[in-house]
């Protein structure tokens, strides 16, 4: 039964992911910051930082850079975040915790796909 978590057997990469989180999470405390005041810092929502911390969520190498920045991880942070994306076979499966469906009434990214219910079908020109 999947009960939402990530398994470091079935997902390679969830490890060096739950890896990264621990290290944000030890530097942050270090650091004497809430995850609100570190998800404010960069801006992101507390959540964010929380599933970040947990392993739960991927992060861009960008953001893992801004982040050990602000907690003068002298680059602790951006190795793990580099060593978790190679880990990640090219074409590999995410573990579901890591894929988000799409958001409620928004359009895929080429703008095709169905209009929201009452959208009206008109377009308006700015």
């Amino acid at each position: 039964m999947d009960d939402g978590r990530t398994s470091a057997a079935a997902y390679p990469s969830a490890a060096s992911w739950q890896e990264f989180g621990a290290g944000l999470r030890r530097l942050r405390r270090a650091a004497g910051l809430t995850q609100a005041q570190l998800g404010a810092a960069v801006g992101y929502d507390h959540t964010a930082v929380s599933r970040l911390e947990h392993g739960s969520r991927r992060t861009a190498p960008r953001l893992a850079d801004r982040l050990g920045d602000l907690l003068d991880a002298g680059g602790e942070l951006s190795a793990a975040c580099r060593r978790a994306h190679e880990r990640e076979p090219a074409g590999a499966l995410l573990p579901p915790v890591l894929v988000r469906p799409p958001l409620p009434h928004t359009r895929p990214p080429c703008g095709g796909g169905p209009r929201p219910a009452g959208g009206g079908g008109r377009r308006v020109r700015p």
